[in-house]
């Protein structure tokens, strides 16, 4: 169950990486961006 629970936590963090990248290409909501991906991250971290 343990690993079931990383690969998760993984997945999770890629999803938000990925679309926090995909938001920072535009200049104007760069910080917003990773603000909200960090966000993301200790949210998650949390929660497992």
């Amino acid at each position: 169950m343990a690993d079931r629970a990383n690969e998760e936590k993984i997945i999770s963090r890629l999803i938000l990486i990925m679309f926090g990248l995909r938001a920072a290409t535009n200049t104007q909501f760069a910080t917003n961006a990773t603000d909200l991906v960090w966000g993301g991250v200790k949210e998650i971290d949390s929660k497992i």
